[in-house]
């Protein structure tokens, strides 16, 4: 083989090692991470501001009720914001792109499909959006500390310049009422804290005690405590001296406690997780084209039924009895909410709470003999009965 020849096979070389060896994350092509996203009933989405992953995650000394959070739940430890300053971060978080704009300008409005409408709303399921000292529902403009450039749907026309689109933005203290029952809780919920609470004019602990003292309620409501939802906590950018790394926790029943996440993820992955969640279709190419934060939820994230009480005892009592077990051994990756206890003969049931292992069964008959099966309930359904208690025969006085 001459000169040109061998010099033209190493060349060929060369070029296929670079191909194979070269990283797919540098490729722009998106990873699959392991697990499924499970389709959640309710997803909250809260936006925090300009702090970096550092100053967060680890930062106990400020912040330690998020990094409790962080050790209970689960967080994205590489997870970037898109871009500088926070509007256009906004918008790629609520409608998959940037649009153009570089600024935090306040009439820069957006003829663009968007997650909450065109998506959420369009697939048959609620949406509001919840901005703490917003003077009323569908204000446009500022008036500090509530800022429009936090408030990614007031930009889109289709929301805007819809009168019951745009009352679906609403002022956060109308939260807790909604958060009463889950046919009042939108499936689809943002809330914006306002400029002080979301750490942007006020220090890191201020919105650490806001969050402290609000997200208690989210997960004590009946959409997390008898259904499977979601709470996303995200910033919208770091302080622009670092990388624009910033923090997002992951928090629900199946994600394991303490997760960390090294996959590398940005605001427009958020965005896919909960169209994965839901089966919705993307917004832009930059949501299709990114890594859903699957990973939390393990091998799926399935939740199911608890398994089926043990070690059911039965003491007689005068037409009653009185029936103590132990709690499954798996509570199916959602918290138990109730026992249900059932005579045989006769089908007496008694239904108590989920924190409650013992009741007494009335009504029954003296001289009957009973045995007691106990089923548990979460927010998956009712599972197996227990194995029956050991028989006993009530007395008449």
């Amino acid at each position: 083989m001459n000169r040109l020849g061998r010099r033209l096979i190493a060349w060929l070389c060369a070029a296929i090692c670079l191909v194979t060896l070269t990283p797919i994350s540098q490729t722009g092509s998106a990873v699959a991470a392991t697990g499924t996203v499970p389709a959640f009933d309710h997803i909250f989405t809260i936006v925090m501001e300009n702090h970096s992953y550092a100053e967060i995650i680890g930062n106990t000394a400020q912040a330690p009720y998020l990094n409790s959070l962080a050790s209970q739940y689960g967080v994205a430890a590489n997870y970037f914001g898109v871009t500088h300053p926070s509007l256009p971060n906004y918008l790629a978080l609520a409608g998959g792109d940037t649009f153009g704009i570089t600024s935090d300008c306040t009439t820069c409005f957006v003829s663009a499909p968007n997650i909450a409408v065109d998506r959420v709303e369009a697939s048959g399921r609620s949406w509001k959006a919840y901005m703490e000292s917003m003077p009323s529902s569908c204000f446009v403009g500022d008036s500090s500390p509530y800022a429009q450039k936090h408030d990614p749907f007031i930009y889109f026309n289709d929301i805007r310049t819809n009168s019951a689109e745009c009352n679906k933005v609403v002022p956060y203290s109308n939260l807790a009422g909604d958060l009463a029952s889950t046919s009042t809780t939108a499936n689809y919920v943002w809330i914006t804290p306002n400029l002080c609470n979301d750490m942007h004019d006020c220090s890191i602990s201020t919105g650490d005690t806001w969050l402290q003292q609000n997200v208690p309620t989210i997960l004590n409501s009946p959409a997390f405590t008898s259904q499977n939802s979601l709470l996303l906590i995200t910033w919208d950018e770091d302080d622009s001296s670092q990388i624009n790394q910033v923090a997002t926790l992951v928090i629900a029943k199946s994600v394991p406690a303490g997760f960390k996440s090294s996959t590398r993820y940005n605001h427009y992955s958020l965005l896919k997780t909960i169209e994965q969640s839901w089966g919705l279709a993307p917004l832009t190419a930059n949501d299709a084209n990114a890594t859903a934060m699957a990973d939390f939820f393990g091998s799926g994230g399935t939740v199911t039924v608890p398994g089926a009480p043990t070690n059911v005892t039965a003491t007689a009592g005068k037409r009653s009895a009185t029936v103590s077990w132990h709690a499954p051994s798996s509570d199916g990756g959602c918290a138990i909410t109730g026992y249900t206890v059932a005579s045989s003969p006769g089908g007496v049931t008694r239904t108590v709470s989920g924190t409650t292992t013992s009741t007494t069964v009335t009504g029954l008959k003296p001289g009957t003999a009973y045995t007691f099966t106990v089923t548990a309930t979460n927010c998956a359904g009712t599972g197996p009965a227990s194995t029956p208690s050991n028989p006993v025969t009530p007395t008449k006085h």
